[in-house]
């Protein structure tokens, strides 16, 4: 019995925070980046490649963007903590400026991060009759800012504290080290 409800303790104490919105997670710093000018290339209205790295600062077919939507992190993947950069090809409607096509050149290693940046690209815009085609490398990572540790040294505390009131109200032994 008193095996069983020392089992049923740890996994509430344990188990359960994980399971829910941990506020931990909840304080990370949630990151996107389209990637460095060096990473990107575009192929402008009359066939030439430029790349990236030819430019100094900003390379102009990002100057020449006129909607931008930044891809949205979805909750399963930082809850499993899944980071992951990848590079997309972007071809657009010389007319308009649109998305027409976008193809993943490089996977992020996930699907469903995958998925959030293409859906954000075919929002993107450009200015008309400049740019045919695009390269744009996207990462997605999660980075713990110092609020976040502190509160999951917190948090962690707290749980140590009740499980510990808990096996002395209950008489239930200390764990013993292993050798």
């Amino acid at each position: 019995m008193t095996s069983r409800l020392v089992r049923t303790v740890i996994i509430h104490f344990v188990c359960i925070p994980g399971l829910i919105s941990s506020p931990a997670l909840l304080a990370q710093e949630l990151l996107f980046h389209s990637g460095s000018a060096a990473d990107s290339s575009a192929v402008d209205a009359k066939g030439a490649r430029h790349r990236g790295n030819d430019y100094p600062g900003r390379a102009p077919w990002m100057d020449d963007a006129s909607n931008i939507v930044w891809p949205r992190y979805p909750y399963e993947e930082k809850v499993l903590r899944h980071t992951g950069s990848g590079l997309f090809g972007l071809t657009l409607d010389l007319n308009t400026g649109s998305v027409s096509k976008i193809r993943t050149l490089k996977s992020t290693g996930f699907p469903k991060l995958d998925y959030s940046a293409t859906d954000a690209f075919r929002q993107w815009r450009w200015k008309p009759r400049k740019w045919k085609e695009i390269e744009i490398p996207v990462t997605f990572t999660l980075r713990r800012t110092g609020q976040a540790a502190e509160l999951e040294r917190y948090l962690e505390s707290q749980r140590k504290e009740s499980f510990e009131r808990y096996r002395r109200e209950h008489g239930v032994p200390s764990p013993t080290p292993s050798s």
